[in-house]
């Protein structure tokens, strides 16, 4: 069976959105305390969203896309990627680093370590939440993610090599609209979950599947 073939339904989706709403509150408290100012992320939506839907969902085919990308393991395989078009990614940055920024081709390495610890923050308070709504289990229980990894690239090129393997598997990509704001900034960005073959199984099955 492929990921593809396994829906989460309607509640289990209302579901997953109040646990990544959680997370998000405990992100933007995080992120407020480390930006020493008031920092709001909210979620959007949380929808199952086919693979062919998602250049449509991140920008135009041939926009420029930058994406920090953590891989799981424990309790859950698979990875999570953090996902912005160029412009609103480097917007992110000048509000991180609180200067503005030089477009051009290439981010320097400050930029990037900013994206990249945005990413860490937001993303282990996602899983954190995640976690705290799963059943006990024995041994590992826990939802480790690696080191972010950030690439940049056109948004086809881009999603070809973040889901080539995923697209041997599944059709299918949980995606995590969120939006970030601070004072008159509002910057949307895309949280994709994409669990392995077992892990989305056992998240339906912990959701009530």
């Amino acid at each position: 069976m492929k990921i593809g073939d396994y829906r989460l339904d309607e509640a289990q989706l209302r579901l997953l959105r109040i646990i990544f709403t959680k997370g998000a509150e405990d992100a933007s408290r995080s992120m407020s305390k480390w930006l020493r100012g008031g920092v709001r992320l909210v979620v959007d939506e949380v929808n199952q969203v086919p693979l062919s839907d998602i250049v449509t969902l991140l920008g135009e085919e041939h926009e420029m896309l930058v994406a920090c990308v953590m891989g799981l393991s424990g309790r859950l395989g698979g990875s999570l990627v953090l996902a912005f078009d160029d412009v609103s990614g480097r917007r992110l940055a000048e509000v991180l680093l609180q200067r503005p920024i030089e477009f051009s081709d290439t981010w320097e390495e400050l930029e990037i370590s900013a994206v990249k610890e945005t990413t860490n923050i937001v993303g282990c308070s996602y899983l954190n939440s995640l976690t705290a709504h799963l059943p006990p289990q024995e041994g590992e229980g826990k939802i480790v993610p690696s080191p972010p990894e950030f690439v940049q690239d056109y948004t086809t090129s881009l999603l070809q090599s973040l889901f080539l393997e995923q697209a041997m598997l599944s059709d299918q990509i949980l995606a995590i609209r969120t939006q970030f704001r601070r004072d008159q900034e509002e910057l949307d960005c895309h949280l994709m979950f994409i669990p392995d073959l077992p892990s989305l199984a056992e998240l339906g099955t912990s959701l009530g599947k």
